[in-house]
């Protein structure tokens, strides 16, 4: 989680880039941040999963907003990210993986600076 966390919290494109990717990969990652915005566990851990000081503590707000338009993709075209998410389950978790792999790497590659 911790991963997820910090890509959606260090990539502000990361919504734009959604609405670009494939159908397939934008269904389940509406129904996943969906899924995510529901888990009591989750919004009491993300700030577990930040720096303690009151700026980062604060980045929490950002993070459930981009989780929120993620979310909100399919509905504002009117589709059921059910009906699109159970397409190719493992394509879309590879493609899932890639994306956060990538995004991982270039914010070690900025750490790295």
């Amino acid at each position: 989680m911790e991963d997820i966390v910090t890509v959606i919290d260090g990539r502000p494109e990361i919504v734009s880039e959604i609405k670009q990717a494939s159908e397939a990969l934008k269904a389940y990652l509406v129904a996943f941040c969906s899924e995510l915005l529901k888990e009591r566990d989750f919004l009491d851990a993300l700030p577990g999963h930040l720096l303690p000081d009151a700026a980062s503590q604060s980045r929490s707000v950002v993070i459930i907003d981009r989780l929120k338009e993620i979310a909100r993709g399919y509905h504002a075209l009117g589709k059921s990210a059910s009906d699109d998410s159970a397409k190719s389950i493992s394509l879309q978790t590879e493609a899932l993986k890639s994306l956060i792999t990538k995004r991982i790497q270039d914010l070690n590659n900025l750490t790295d600076l």
